[in-house]
């Protein structure tokens, strides 16, 4: 049987490394690329891996040459504030370098299906409980306008260079690999990170607002464990690959549920059996009291279920991933 290769950019990140393990697990050699200098267990894994930029002449040869009928995009500047105060930094990255990638991919004739892993920041600051695919695109930082511009590149690329495209949007990626393979690096900035690692260096997490129209009285979001994202990868391109050439879609992923900052706190209490130092602060500008995706369209089409995302497994797996060997000396 033929070999099957899949490429993965920003192999070495958080999403994009489970999703190297998803495709190894599922039989693919996978061809990596990143330009960071982390995660160097996820580097041994791939087939073959690129380091530095996804535009580097190294990895579009390989890409030539290799022929992966799926390109997963996960590489990206990928934090809220900061875009705010350097804007031009992500508009250059997530926008421009993905552009000068998709002329390339047109220069050597690639015609398999693009998988963008993007944002629910897309949605910015909705007035909607639950989102849909077709709820308002109103991002509120230059983080969300690259997210959906790069989306609207996508679908004009797909029609223009004869490939299939999919964007993912998706909340609050979270939870560790199950196998301890795999996890986030030190000083995440994502809740059930931060909340772990306050109990780990005894250290103080402050909660924002606890007096949200939520039953709690704080936040609730989609919680979607990093596992169920990385499925979603693997199963949109068996989906892409059906699709007739041109084809560009959009889907939500998500558990149609929310998980309250409450909840995270009290099952980081159960699970670890630590009672981490809470500090209550003002609420941030800008938060809503709910944001949750609706994963019906995706899940109709490809029967994806977030089967990992339960509160109690996404920190466990967490915190597994925390007390790993991995994690402590290499991370």
């Amino acid at each position: 049987m033929a070999e099957k290769w899949v490429a993965v950019t920003g192999a070495g990140g958080y999403i994009g490394g489970q999703t190297v393990l998803k495709f190894k697990d599922m039989g693919y050699s996978v061809l990596g690329c990143d330009r960071s200098n982390t995660s160097s267990w996820i580097r041994d894994i791939c087939d073959s891996y690129i380091p530095g930029d996804f535009t580097n002449a190294m990895f579009l040869h390989q890409i030539l040459d290799l022929k992966p009928a799926t390109i997963v995009h996960c590489a990206g500047t990928s934090l809220v504030s900061p875009s705010v105060t350097n804007p031009a930094v992500y508009y250059m990255n997530n926008v421009g370098q993905t552009a000068r990638l998709m002329v390339q991919l047109a220069g050597i004739k690639w015609e398999g299906t693009f998988i963008f892993s993007g944002s629910a920041a897309v949605y910015g600051n909705p007035t909607e409980s639950l989102l849909k695919e077709n709820s308002p695109t109103l991002p509120i930082s230059p983080y969300g306008h690259s997210k959906l511009m790069v989306e609207q590149l996508l679908r004009d690329c797909a029609k223009a260079y004869n490939i299939n495209t999919i964007s993912f949007r998706y909340f609050n990626a979270s939870g560790a690999d199950s196998q301890v393979r795999h996890g986030q690096l030190k000083q995440a900035t994502h809740l059930i990170a931060r909340v772990i690692e306050s109990i780990i260096n005894k250290d103080v997490f402050t909660l924002n607002g606890t007096d949200y129209d939520t039953q709690d009285g704080t936040c609730v979001r989609d919680y979607l464990h990093v596992e169920d994202i990385a499925n979603a990868h693997y199963l949109g391109s068996l989906y892409g690959s059906g699709l007739d050439k041109g084809t560009s879609k959009e889907f939500n992923l998500g558990t149609g549920k929310g998980i309250s900052i409450r909840e995270i706190i009290s099952s980081v209490e159960k699970i670890t059996g630590e009672v981490p130092l809470i500090h209550t602060g003002p609420r941030r500008e800008g938060d809503p009291a709910t944001l949750v995706a609706s994963a019906y369209s995706f899940a109709k089409t490809t029967k994806w279920k977030p089967e990992a995302s339960g509160v109690d497994n996404i920190v466990k797996t967490a915190w597994d991933w925390y007390n790993s060997s991995l994690y402590q000396d290499r991370a």
